[in-house]
């Protein structure tokens, strides 16, 4: 079985288990996503320590956004095979 297969599976199989129709499960798994990565790339992305001419929020978000947005992006999250699957990636 190819790996979107098996994420395809997961994802119908999680979003049943959780009583959402797959649509609603992808776009609040994407939405948590989101929550948990942007504190740590606003930290980082915005430190006058780290680069000489830091983001700005404003760029910080929008480039996050259009990350999660693109059709060939995939959120992994931890489940049975989140280590199987992050070492296919």
């Amino acid at each position: 079985m190819s790996l979107e297969d098996r994420l395809a599976q997961q994802v119908r199989r999680r979003a049943e288990e959780e009583g959402l129709g797959v649509i609603a499960f992808i776009a609040r798994t994407l939405d948590d996503a989101l929550k948990r990565m942007a504190p740590r790339l606003v930290r980082i992305v915005t430190n006058q320590r780290i680069f000489k001419c830091p983001s700005t929020l404003d760029e910080v978000f929008a480039f996050t956004a259009e990350l999660v947005r693109r059709p060939t992006a995939r959120v992994v999250a931890p489940g049975p095979d989140h280590l199987s699957i992050f070492e296919q990636l």
